[in-house]
């Protein structure tokens, strides 16, 4: 199940507490399968039944318990009573700044926000970079065109100077 789909299976859980209203235990998993209409019949692997959407419905309900939004109260009673604690009460009462779906919401949103921070801090890595390589290329290429440039004027003086002693060479000397 998706983390979407289970925060607003833990919205609906709360807001069917509406009115402070306790509900038994037993009616969560007993005859009456209370919570089983929140449970879509696509979300059931084959034939939707109460105990398969119950099944999906049962972790969501202990996590509930354990945040500490849910408690379980069997103490000096017969039955043991599902009801909101203060902080289920603080959700019910603002479902739109501290329901689970609008924490969801924050950390994709956050999430969403950090990647895209992370390909802005590549791209302009990746930029710069290249950027360096590109004038420390040219530098390179200014400093190997003049060698080759002096290389080039020798390779010329040389030829004059060869030109210079075959010319010397065939016109004799007077004295």
């Amino acid at each position: 199940m998706k983390k979407k789909r289970k925060a607003e299976l833990c919205d609906a859980i709360i807001a069917k507490f509406k009115g402070d209203v306790s509900h038994k235990w037993t009616d969560l998993h007993g005859k009456d399968y209370l919570f089983n209409d929140l449970i879509l019949d696509s979300e059931c692997e084959g034939e939707p039944t109460k105990q398969k959407k119950y099944s999906i419905l049962q972790p969501i309900i202990n996590f509930l318990l354990d945040e500490g939004v849910l408690r379980r109260n069997d103490v000096g009673k017969p039955t043991a009573f599902l009801n909101l604690t203060d902080k289920g009460n603080a959700i019910y009462g603002d479902f739109k700044s501290l329901g689970y779906v609008t924490k969801r919401k924050e950390i994709v949103r956050k999430r969403n926000w950090q990647i895209f921070l992370g390909f802005i801090s590549i791209s302009t890595f990746i930029m710069v970079g290249f950027r360096f390589y590109n004038d420390f290329m040219q530098r390179q290429n200014k400093t190997v065109q003049p060698i080759m440039e002096i290389k080039q004027d020798k390779n010329i003086l040389d030829s004059v100077q060869t030109n210079k002693d075959s010319i010397l060479k065939q016109t004799p000397i007077k004295k």
